[in-house]
């Protein structure tokens, strides 16, 4: 099985496409292609989300604007096509397919900020959409279709039942099948303002996405903690990251149980150092056999203990209260945007089970995305 890396920098207009090599074989191929942003628009971000699924990769441009106004970002999706194989590459490259948007978009909305997507379904955050409120926010859910035009547009929109302004939905989202998890941050929980945090669950019945719980950290809450900044979901499991905890962030693991979304465990910061902001980002990993959740990954962006800003990932395994079994961190500073690349590789040489990871953006640096996702070669 081929495992493709796709690398966004924000605001240089590419998608960088590497192959994973063997577990044995010392890291990252070359890289293998450099996907171009077509009809670039200067300042449109684009790569600040990625996501892959099989054949389609999908890129977030959360500030792209058109010549006739403000259109508030857009998504491009590109198709991996099939070829000849050569001795200077891969038999396949990336092509751009279609672009999604709104049907009614908002200037300055942020669509595009997070992205993911399962098979043809695509779903979009859009964080900064007024439409409740101001930075209220919202999330956006696509099909792409087998011959798209050159613009797919969607009146999909997910926004969970009560929503206020300075909720932040949207932030990050996940698919797992028929299930969509959409964080924001900035939701009140306990009083007016306190920003805690929740995560909203959204399941497909009758071709329709229908809100069916509200995540929060329990009897963990606690005010400006950021509670859904990021989530993920797999096979049964959602994780949720809460990165601004006083003790250097925590991440949340909620398990399905007949469509109801129960806590099931907390992890705080195993060192507990204000500022770490552990679960800044998280994935989830599967076993190839059963397609159960095996593993779990944790990002520190803000580690500062092999360098300021230097970052480290965590490592946990299923077994069975998810212990972390290994920090990775880089050995320079500034260096929070890289350091995953290599703990990609760990993480594959240590076991080969883990062979399913999707990261969301936001490991090291705002601006500064290195995302790490998966897809399965032709």
């Amino acid at each position: 099985m081929t495992m493709t890396i796709a690398i966004s920098m924000v605001g240089l207009g590419l998608l960088v496409a590497a192959e994973q090599g063997s577990p044995d074989s010392g890291g990252l191929s070359d890289v293998v292609q450099v996907v171009e942003l077509p009809s670039s628009t200067p300042g449109g971000g684009h790569g600040a989300a990625v996501a892959i699924s099989g054949n389609l990769a999908v890129v977030g441009r959360p500030f792209d604007v058109d010549t006739s106004g403000p259109v508030g970002g857009a998504v491009d999706v590109y198709q991996r096509i099939a070829g000849e194989a050569t001795l200077e590459g891969l038999p396949w490259s990336w092509e751009f397919l279609c672009r999604l948007a709104p049907s009614v978009p908002i200037a300055g909305s942020r669509f595009g900020s997070a992205v993911d997507i399962d098979g043809a379904t695509v779903v979009v955050g859009s964080w900064s959409d007024d439409r409740a409120g101001v930075n209220a926010g919202v999330a956006w859910v696509f099909t792409i279709p087998e011959s798209p035009g050159g613009v797919v547009t969607s009146d999909a929109l997910l926004a969970p039942v009560g929503q206020m302004e300075g909720d932040y939905v949207g932030w990050d989202v996940a698919i797992d099948g028929d299930v969509i998890v959409v964080g924001g941050w900035g939701a009140d929980i306990q009083s007016i303002d306190d920003h805690a945090g929740a995560a909203w669950v959204f399941e497909r019945e009758d071709g329709v996405f229908l809100e069916r719980a509200t995540l929060t950290a329990g009897p963990h809450v606690e005010a400006a903690a950021r509670f859904g900044s990021s989530v993920a979901i797999e096979s049964g499991l959602i994780v949720v990251g809460e990165p601004k905890r006083s003790s250097g962030g925590a991440v949340y693991l909620f398990a399905d149980s007949d469509g109801e979304w129960p806590l099931i465990q907390q992890i705080e910061n195993p060192e507990g150092h204000a500022g770490d902001e552990f679960g800044a980002a998280v994935c989830i990993g599967h076993s190839r056999i059963d397609q159960s959740p095996q593993g779990m990954a944790v990002g520190a962006p803000g580690d500062g203990e092999l360098g300021a800003l230097a970052g480290a990932v965590w490592f946990a395994g299923k077994d069975p209260t998810w212990p972390l079994n290994y920090r990775y961190g880089t050995y320079s500073q500034g260096d929070a945007g890289h350091f995953v690349l290599a703990a990609w590789d760990e993480i594959l040489a240590a076991d080969s089970g883990y062979d399913h990871w999707k990261s969301k953006d936001y490991f090291g640096a705002k601006f500064h995305n290195v995302v790490l996702i998966d897809g399965q070669g032709p």
